[in-house]
Formats: C-alpha cells, structure tokens, sequence
C-alpha cells in the first residue's frame, strides 16, 4: 500500500520518511497486526509500505509493480468508502477523484459475484470505472488480430463524430471475458507500448459492438483528474444527452423566430406612427406580453426599472431614420 498512518496522519510512502523514524500502523482500526514498514531502496521502483506480520486486513498488501505505478498517478488514493448494506463488507477504494469518483485497478483474477458488487456499491457513491491490467500475452494477440480488419469502425454520427469514438464489433472476441458488456466504463493497458483502450459503460442497449476510445496514457490520467463526467455515461445516456440539447437548441431557435417576428410587427406600427410625430420625437410600439418596445429607428429596446430604454438590438442594418438620431438610451 502506498498509504499509511504516521502519528494519527495519513503519509505518503517516500525516501523523505526514511530517516524520521516513524512508526507506522495500517489505516484499517479492524487489522490483527497494524504495524508496517516502509519498503524502499534501489531495487524498489515504487516505495510503499507492507504488514509486518500478516493477519486479517483490509488493506492491500502484495500489490505488483503495475498496481502501484497506477495509484502513484493519483493523489486521494486507498480510500475508505464505508460499509456496503448489502454485503456488510468494507470497501476500500484505489483511487477516488472528482466527487467520489471511484477508479479501481485490477490486475489479478476477480469473480464476477465481486466485479458486480463493486459496481453497484460505488455506483451509488459517485460512479466508478475499472482500469485492468490487459497486458497478458494472450489479451495482446487477440487486439493485435484485430488490425487489417474491420472490427474498429469510426463513428461518424453525432454526437461520436467527434471525440475519436470507434465501434468494435465482435467485442466478446477482442476483450477478456470477464469485461465485457459491463455496466460501467473499463480501460484495458494492454502495455506501455500501446495507448489505453477505454470501453463506454454499456447500459441500456444489449448489441453486438462495444463503443471505444483510444487514449495516451498521460491524457487519460488528466481526463480522469478533470472530466469525470467523460467515464461515467453510457452510449445509450449520451444519445438521449445529446438529442435532449438539440430539442431546446430548436425551442430557442423558434423562440427567436417568433420574437423577430413580434420586434417586426411592432416596428412597422412605431414606423407608420412615426409619419405623424414632429421631427425630433421617437414613436416607440410595447411588445405585447413583454419587457419590450420597439422605436420607428428600427431598435429593440429593454425597459428597465429606472424608467430607460436600452438598446437591445438592431433589426435593419440602416434604420430609416436619420443616424444622428440614434441613441443607445432615452426616455419617453
């Protein structure tokens, strides 16, 4: 683990803790045998720390290199999230960003009775994607099959026309198993030679693709830190997001239609009043059911509390009126 705690603090494994002589105690109040070391030194890559004794804890100890390395990317890691009702279990998440975001890495085997638990236990904290460690042999020959052929098609539809969404077909033959067809988002490393390949959460549709995002791995630590929001929806949910704002991107549309054509009205009677008025005066038309009026100078104006008109908007590009006569407030 790569937290500990120091004198009632939680600290950060690192060479600085080396010389202060701290004890350290595992984080978890339930563990048999608290007391930890620190694990340093020039054939550790990571600096972390491990139970003195083994017992029954709730904290990790034995995580590989690549685990680590992972939760090194993040600064509020190893958290507690409480207890699960269903199961009465405590989880400890690996990383948590945003508001109880949760990313969790997995390396080793996982049954599918946990996997699920997980997900519907911080899915009603905050959201979670999996990050799992894909770069087995077996994992790289089945990506790697995958090149010449068409099982990664670029979507060319909104709202995935852009963003670098591709559909991979047949995902059940390029994917570990175990991954598939899951309801939240997973980001499979298949290695550091290759970028991550993040696979949407796949609720609400039951179909033979997956929808996929390829990422560098530094852009991808960013986006998670950042935009929690880009690993938390569904194909299915970003559809119904992106089909909810073209309807009222059209609703203002038609709502501005509407008012240009109430403005137009009203500035062909403030224009036919405005024959009879001496020179010097402005004929100004309300705009029924609104804070509105429009002047013979072909200018919208807000009324305001302070009794002024503001110039709001301009319908014709030379107002029939002389241009000296313009004025961005006045009143009546």
């Amino acid at each position: 683990m790569l937290t500990a705690l120091a004198k009632n603090e939680i600290v950060r494994a690192g060479v600085e803790l080396k010389d202060k002589g701290l004890p350290f105690r595992c984080k978890d109040s339930n563990c048999e045998h608290p007391e930890l070391e620190l694990v340093i030194g020039r054939c550790i890559r990571i600096p972390h720390f491990r139970h003195k004794r083994k017992g029954n804890c709730g904290c990790s100890d034995g995580e590989t290199d690549w685990h680590l390395s992972w939760k090194s990317q993040f600064e509020n890691i190893e958290v507690d999230m409480g207890i699960d009702p269903v199961t009465g279990e405590r989880n400890r998440a690996d990383a948590v960003v945003g508001k109880d975001f949760v990313i969790e890495f997995q390396h080793s085997h996982i049954n599918e009775n946990e996997q699920s638990s997980r997900e519907r236990f911080y899915g009603s904290k905050g959201g979670m994607v999996w990050i799992v460690d894909a770069s087995g042999k077996q994992n790289r020959t089945r990506l790697a099959k995958t090149q010449g052929t068409n099982r990664f098609v670029p979507c060319l539809k909104p709202p995935f026309d852009k963003g670098g969404y591709w559909r991979l077909t047949s995902d059940d033959k390029v994917l570990p198993k175990l991954w598939i067809r899951r309801n939240v988002g997973i980001v499979f490393d298949y290695g550091t030679d290759i970028n991550l390949l993040y696979v949407l959460p796949q609720r609400g549709r039951n179909s033979e693709y997956a929808l996929c995002q390829w990422f560098k791995r530094d852009v991808l630590i960013k986006e998670l830190k950042g935009n929690q929001d880009a690993f938390r929806f569904s194909e299915y949910e970003l559809i119904e997001q992106y089909e909810a704002v073209k309807r009222e991107e059209e609703q203002r549309k038609q709502e501005k239609v509407r008012m240009h054509k109430m403005f137009e009205d009203a500035y062909a009677k403030a224009y036919q009043r405005q024959q009879g008025i001496p020179y010097g005066k402005l004929a100004p038309e309300i705009v029924i059911g609104t804070n509105y009026v429009v002047g013979a100078d072909a200018i919208v104006y807000e009324v305001q509390k302070d009794g002024r008109f503001y110039a709001v908007e301009n319908l014709r590009p030379r107002p029939p009126m002389h241009e000296n006569r313009r004025r961005s407030t006045f009143r009546l």
